[in-house]
């Protein structure tokens, strides 16, 4: 493990590097973000008391050395493409689906996620996070989702394209034009209630409930024109909106739902971050990072263990030194 952290984090600093090591090694092996069930996987690797291990954990999780900003983030995305480049799931000048969310940690934090493909799977790619407002009216989305998108457009390689997948919640003109200002591209769903004109014929959208389509049209309170597609499958039917030409994005939607199965991998079918005693904000932050690493490898673990038709060469580096990890821990994937 020490092996992989190094590779990508080593300019962090070397204490970083175990330290990193130690805790993503410790979530893998336990499943869970408990700090006592941490301190005990720790005593395994370093050979020290509960008290010790857990005064490792708490000083890691509060040293400002680490710190979950673009220079890390550039190096987690890194460590992700290069192992999809491996696997042989992405390519240059590929276009990537990118699902973004919200989900939250009980009542303490918001979080935006971005995440992608991995196989069967989905992973974490970038988060930004708040502390979850307290009472309605004092937290806008508006600003969150704007530092979240120009944040990963700035994080990304950019050797690719990408296209933002995401539901109704990110259906407005904003984010539809904080993609276009950050050169994304975008399948978005709408909620039914838009006015919009197509050629000399308003209608409002939800009238063609039930219908499958494509067609360009002028939303009327936007004053925007947008190429839609309208999709109904089993008795429910989807608006969406996009900027890429000649597509089913209906297809490229319906890849959105995975990233609820990432949430779920994080929480109760997971590693169970909402068990976690940390409320401070920059140690949690901290934390959930270090459990969405966690998750790449574990997915990583699990996919080679699942898939048989794919080869792992000699020079697959980032590929091979994650399958290495197996050895060294004694957990079941």
């Amino acid at each position: 493990m020490q092996e992989i952290v190094k590779s990508y984090f080593s300019k962090i600093g070397s204490k970083f590097v175990e330290n990193f090591s130690l805790l993503t090694k410790a979530i893998i092996r336990t499943g869970t973000c408990n700090t006592l069930d941490l301190t005990r996987a720790l005593s395994d690797d370093t050979k020290q008391n509960l008290k010790a291990n857990e005064m490792r954990i708490q000083r890691f999780l509060q040293n400002k050395n680490f710190q979950v900003d673009d220079r890390l983030w550039r190096k987690h995305i890194n460590f992700v493409f290069d192992l999809m480049g491996e696997r042989g799931i992405l390519k240059q000048n590929d276009n990537i689906l990118i699902k973004v969310d919200y989900t939250s940690e009980t009542d303490n934090f918001l979080i935006l996620m971005a995440s992608l493909e991995f196989g069967e799977k989905t992973i974490p790619l970038f988060f930004t996070m708040r502390n979850y407002p307290k009472k309605k009216g004092i937290f806008r989305k508006i600003k969150m989702e704007e530092a979240f998108i120009k944040g990963l457009r700035h994080a990304l390689s950019k050797k690719y394209t990408y296209t933002i997948v995401a539901d109704r919640g990110f259906g407005t003109l904003r984010f539809i034009e904080l993609c276009e200002k950050n050169n994304f591209d975008y399948v978005v769903r709408i909620c039914e209630n838009l006015k919009i004109k197509i050629g000399e014929k308003m209608l409002n959208i939800k009238d063609l409930k039930g219908g499958n389509d494509s067609f360009s049209a002028n939303v009327l309170t936007w004053q925007k024109n947008l190429k839609f597609q309208i999709k109904t499958k089993e008795n429910s039917t989807w608006f969406l909106i996009t900027n890429l030409e000649n597509t089913d994005v209906s297809e490229i939607y319906e890849k959105r739902f995975g990233i609820e199965k990432c949430f779920q991998d994080q929480k109760s079918s997971g590693f169970n971050i909402e068990k976690t005693k940390i409320r401070k904000y920059d140690r949690f932050k901290r934390l959930y990072f270090s459990v969405c690493f966690a998750q790449v490898i574990v997915v990583v673990l699990g996919d080679y263990m699942v898939s048989k038709n794919h080869p792992i060469k000699k020079n697959f580096s980032t590929y091979i030194g994650v399958i290495s990890v197996f050895s060294s821990l004694d957990c079941a994937l």
